[in-house]
């Protein structure tokens, strides 16, 4: 570990956000969170610090780590799922971002009580002490929902018609959110997290596209060959009234609809950790428990297991990417549906943001509560949904989209 200097975490962004790749890991200090090594965690780099990816994105990053232990930083796209399984992505794309983007960095930084340590790399005190925001409005554009609230419901309807024919028991189903206008990435990011707080926070620059992302919601942490995940299914608005946020928390914890959506996932995501782990050591370490958050109360399960010493982290991820939370079950039916009644592509919406250190241990997120923005075609892109289940209502899960589309300041019904 290399000298530590002082800085702000706004002069690291904006330092930052001056090459062309840049990961930015935010954990806002929450304090629920038990696996965040770092609290503000930041890597860059250019051109040659990519790593080059094919047709078999995870078995290659695996090789790439293995052959050099290092740190690496990336993203991986919803749509990776047509490497792991026979499926496709048909649908329409508003921002053509890549599969898969991954980098060993030029420069690690961390950032704890107004200090920032070099991990890797070298770089002057003085550049980034220097470095000033130029911030503009954060958000200018107006954005429009790409799905109808009409074509919602009938697309609700006919998934709750799959899980009465057996067909399946639970999809993800998510429309997207869109604007057509010049806005200023780093600026959103910075309010959007300020507004938000949320532990899975990420500021990624991909050379001209940006993904915002202010997720309450970790995929898979992995220490000391440890393996944990948790899921988010359940989500109630907070209230400024007191009385009315806790009866609304009560609500979520005691809801019979709710826990039968989250238990499928956490059986899914039990499933998924099994094709890694050690026999035996799967468990579920904290089942139902709701969490706080600024703006909603979210119902969480963590789940572990150790890995098997032949597994590489990122074949940890590959058995169980997509995440339950984010397809449904049986998870190979539901993206099937979610392709045929969705209208748009995900890309990186529900993909997820990581990074893995020289020794192995990794930490990602699942892409959700998230802004995505090409500077160059100046469009954006934000998606919302939700779990539906036997006994959704139709009109229930379209007002908790809007209230998870919330996090958007300019985005109205």
């Amino acid at each position: 570990m290399k000298r530590a200097f002082e800085c702000t975490k706004e002069q690291l962004l904006a330092w930052a956000a001056r090459y062309e790749y840049a990961f930015v890991f935010d954990s806002n200090d929450y304090a629920l969170d038990r696996f965040s090594k770092y609290e503000f965690l930041v890597a860059v780099g250019d051109e040659s610090s990519r790593i080059p990816l094919g047709d078999t994105v995870f078995a290659e990053l695996a090789t790439a780590h293995r052959l050099q232990p290092s740190w690496m930083f990336g993203c991986l796209s919803y749509d990776l799922k047509n490497q792991i399984y026979d499926l496709n992505s048909s649908n329409s794309k508003s921002i053509d971002v890549p599969l898969a983007c991954w980098i060993r960095p030029q420069i690690v930084l961390k950032w704890e009580n107004c200090q920032a340590t070099i991990l890797e790399g070298d770089i002057s005190a003085s550049v980034i002490q220097n470095t000033v925001l130029e911030t503009e409005d954060p958000i200018q554009a107006q954005f429009s929902q790409s799905t109808s609230k009409l074509d919602y419901l009938k697309a609700i309807d006919a998934l709750l018609n799959h899980i009465a024919q057996g067909d399946i028991y639970e999809a993800n189903y998510c429309y997207e959110i869109f604007a057509d206008q010049k806005i200023d990435p780093v600026s959103v990011f910075q309010e959007l997290n300020q507004q938000a707080s949320a532990p899975m926070s990420a500021f990624v620059k991909l050379r001209h596209q940006y993904i915002n992302c202010m997720s309450p919601e970790r995929f898979l942490a992995i220490r000391d060959r440890q393996i944990y995940s948790q899921p988010i299914k359940g989500t109630a608005k907070r209230h400024e009234d007191q009385a009315a946020d806790q009866a609304a928390q009560r609500a979520l914890r005691m809801s019979e609809k709710d826990r039968a959506e989250h238990i499928m996932i956490v059986d899914l995501v039990r499933n998924d950790l099994n094709r890694s782990c050690k026999a035996g050591t799967v468990s579920v370490d904290d089942l139902f428990r709701v969490y706080e958050f600024k703006t909603v109360w979210h119902m969480i399960s963590t789940i572990s297991g150790e890995l098997e010493p032949d597994v590489h982290p990122f074949l940890a991820m590959k058995a169980a990417f997509p995440m339950g939370s984010m397809t449904g079950a049986p998870k190979v039916r539901a993206m099937q549906l979610i392709e045929e009644y969705e209208s748009f592509c995900r890309g990186m919406y529900s993909g997820s943001i990581a990074y893995i250190t020289p020794d192995g241990d990794l930490d990602s997120n699942v892409v959700i509560r998230s802004l995505i923005h090409d500077s160059l075609t100046h469009k954006s892109s934000v998606a919302v949904g939700g779990a539906i289940v036997a006994d959704s209502i139709a009109l229930q899960e379209y007002a908790e989209c809007l209230t998870k589309a919330g996090f958007i300041p300019t985005f109205f019904e």
